[in-house]
């Protein structure tokens, strides 16, 4: 596909080959930026490769597409039944916004009628900006698109105040006439649009305001205004402070949940138990399942023979060892030796996850709680279940013994 091979590539797709979507990413963003549709076509409709690839900064083709002004581009990503139309690059932005900033008007007509957003969360920093520069005709885009042209900045200071204060008359009638916008709104200092036109001697701006209802933040008329800014000011800054606080909490949080992980890693003795156990539970249950069916199945010629040399010889072997017999003392010496051993480790490993794991997993906040299972799903309970398992080997291990007798009988050993 990289050296324009179409029909390889059409003959290598309907052959079930896949591609390296990595690598296409960047391919598919620079068909978009070279308005290179053939090249589109190829790899989103024939090889359908996926249409939300992105390159090292998270921007896709349709970012591309718009910041180009290529609208044919835009329109076949927007065709695509997988496309998202409001993907955000590394700096948060989305095709709309590309549009906007680029000032191609019909691509951003076209991705508004699609649902296209605005990605940015200044949108009130934007708005002063063009504001302070009279820019009206991305005043109006931005209108067009459905934004709050009251937007504020992070001093709640508007387009109309910055307007109002660089005494841009044409703009402040736009708002003020057909965008409809808040002749009074507060910023920070509790200064509306009308005090920055008196503070800087601006009084044709004065008038105009003041003709579309607008008051100083002094003003009487403003005082349900101005409590009802207060009111929305502390809780904003409740909320502010709670989300920093939840930020530090969160971040003591996962600090001592790595910090533990990282005791655990650095044990001198945890890995190895768990590995030890691990290998001495599969070797267990793989030699009683091996003598259990053993046990179950019909003697063949040559055992009973063995076993009437063994009996005629007195228990012992055919060169006149002492060892157990090879049924059913051999078995139980087997599983004797094997219940030993994982007890040994058991009650090791044991003694570690109760001393060092446990206690901390029943300490745990409801956040630290939280962070462990996002960061090691299903650590907890594994670990209780193999403290269970060890727990219980007496009852298994009882168990085993009587079925163990039980298929002796049936199978006549």
């Amino acid at each position: 596909m990289r050296e324009g091979r179409t029909e390889i590539v059409l003959y290598l797709s309907s052959l079930g080959a896949t591609y390296n979507g990595e690598d296409f990413a960047a391919t598919l963003c620079q068909a978009a930026h070279d308005n290179d549709m053939a090249t589109l076509r190829l790899m989103l409709v024939d090889v359908e490769v996926d249409p939300n690839s992105s390159d090292y900064d998270k921007r896709t083709p349709l970012h591309l597409g718009a910041s180009e002004g290529h609208l044919a581009v835009v329109e076949l990503l927007a065709s695509l039944d997988t496309i998202e139309i409001n993907p955000r690059d590394r700096l948060g932005n989305t095709p709309l916004d590309d549009a906007i900033r680029h000032g191609f008007t019909e691509v951003r007509k076209f991705l508004h009628s699609k649902g296209g957003q605005l990605g940015t969360d200044q949108i009130g920093a934007v708005l002063c900006e063009l504001g302070f520069d009279s820019d009206l005709d991305r005043l109006r885009e931005l209108a067009d698109s459905d934004v709050n042209l009251d937007e504020g900045d992070y001093d709640a200071r508007t387009a109309l105040h910055l307007i109002a204060s660089e005494n841009h008359l044409s703009a402040a009638a736009y708002l003020l006439h057909e965008a409809k916008v808040n002749p009074n709104p507060l910023d920070r200092f509790l200064n509306t649009p009308l005090d920055d036109a008196v503070r800087h001697g601006n009084q044709a701006m004065e008038a105009l305001i003041r003709d579309n209802g607008g008051y100083l933040g002094r003003d009487p008329e403003m005082a349900a205004n101005v409590e009802q800014f207060n009111l929305q000011k502390q809780i904003t800054e409740k909320k502010v402070k709670e989300e920093r606080l939840q930020k530090e909490v969160l971040h003591t949080e996962v600090n001592t949940v790595q910090a533990k992980m990282r005791s655990f890693r650095d044990h001198p003795s945890l890995e190895d138990d768990m590995r030890t156990f691990a290998s001495y539970a599969a070797s267990y249950r793989q030699m009683l399942l091996k003598l259990v069916y053993q046990s179950v199945q019909p003697k063949s010629d040559e055992e009973l023979e063995l076993e009437r040399e063994e009996q005629e010889n007195g228990n012992g072997d055919r060169d006149g060892g002492d060892r157990p017999e090879s049924t059913k003392a051999l078995r139980e010496l087997l599983l004797e030796r094997m219940a030993a051993d994982i007890d040994e480790v058991s009650l090791k490993l044991l003694a570690t996850l109760e001393a060092d794991v446990l206690p901390w997993f029943n300490g745990l906040t409801g956040d630290e709680d939280r962070l462990l299972r996002n960061f090691v799903p299903g650590l907890k309970s594994s670990v209780f279940r193999i403290v269970d398992q060890i727990k219980g080997r007496a009852r298994i291990e009882k168990f085993t013994k009587n079925l163990w007798r039980d298929a002796d009988r049936e199978g006549g050993g």
